[in-house]
């Protein structure tokens, strides 16, 4: 049994065959036990003096820390790990995250008041609803899968969400889902009143869509959208801007695209709304502009009236 003060549970060492040389030791089917978790390993420390350290890691189930990052959970990770002079690399590594997997490197800098991670890896239908919900500390807004790559690096100050302190970029793909927080034909109703909306403009407060994409950059939690396009049935959004994960506020740019059946459907050019929040094109789409502000919970719209100037 292992104890340290910094150390909120103790670890207790199973078993391990230990191999010692002058100035190496190898440890053979490391097994620990802590908080729940089994973690297998082979370690080998190549240098005592300074500390270098190779490893395999096998965990069945791991809560990735520091403080409070016990809300993002992994099960089945596997690992390639090095340490050398303070920083451990994960490389290759994969887990099943939510859901879905993980797969890539990561490297952690232990040798700060604050760890340093940063994360190359790709994503597989991971469940964007509780992924988001335990990197940012906010309520469902979002669910379905979520697929892509990200480059990102982060340092958690104490007990704030690590998405406070998150920049990179990501280039995503979310399967079908659902958008938690908005209605989006309604609310393009409202802008171009329609003059009627299939299943009735308050049907519903959220949004079906078939597929989400789109690439992202992110600065200490502030995401710059660039294109991020939103397919629902017979019609697209365009989404670009900011989303602001600290205040929580939005700053977007929306241009929705509703084919031809949906635009006879609603109204077409008899739509009272015409002249100022929508137009058709030749070939009988409608193109509603809007900006999108408010809060990311509570997304508020309006007409953008510069589009067709800017």
């Amino acid at each position: 049994m292992l104890e340290w003060p910094t150390l909120t549970q103790p670890v207790r060492l199973d078993s391990a065959a230990i191999d010692f040389a002058q100035t190496s030791v190898r440890l053979d089917k490391l097994r620990l036990r802590a908080a729940g978790s089994t973690i297998e390993c082979n370690v080998q420390a190549a240098s005592l003096a300074p500390l270098a350290v190779q490893f395999d890691l096998r965990a069945d189930t791991l809560a990735a820390g520091p403080v409070n990052w016990h809300r993002i959970a992994a099960s089945a990770v596997k690992a390639q790990a090095v340490l050398r002079d303070g920083v451990l690399r994960l490389e290759p590594v994969s887990a099943t995250v939510y859901g879905g997997s993980l797969a890539g490197r990561i490297g952690v800098d232990l040798r700060g008041a604050q760890p340093k991670i940063t994360m190359d890896t790709k994503l597989d239908r991971i469940e964007s609803g509780a992924l988001l919900e335990a990197v940012a500390s906010l309520p469902r807004l979002i669910s379905g899968p979520l697929s892509g790559t990200v480059g990102l690096a982060m340092e958690p100050p104490g007990n704030e969400p690590p998405m406070r302190s998150l920049s990179g970029n990501a280039s995503l793909k979310r399967g079908a889902g659902r958008l938690e927080t908005a209605n989006l034909l309604g609310e393009l109703g409202g802008l171009a009143q329609f003059i009627q909306l299939p299943g009735g403009r308050n049907a519903r407060t959220t949004t079906q869509f078939l597929e989400l994409s789109g690439d992202m950059t992110i600065a200490r939690g502030v995401a710059d959208v660039k294109g991020l396009k939103l397919d629902i049935e017979d019609a697209t959004a365009l989404l670009s801007g900011t989303a602001n994960f600290n205040d929580q506020t939005l700053n977007l740019r929306l241009l929705s695209t509703l084919n031809r059946k949906l635009a006879d459907a609603v109204g077409g050019t008899r739509i009272g709304g015409y002249l100022t929040s929508a137009v058709t094109n030749a070939a009988g789409e409608m193109l509603i502009p809007a900006l999108v502000s408010g809060m990311l919970a509570r997304p508020r719209f309006t007409p953008d009236a510069r589009r067709w100037r800017s």
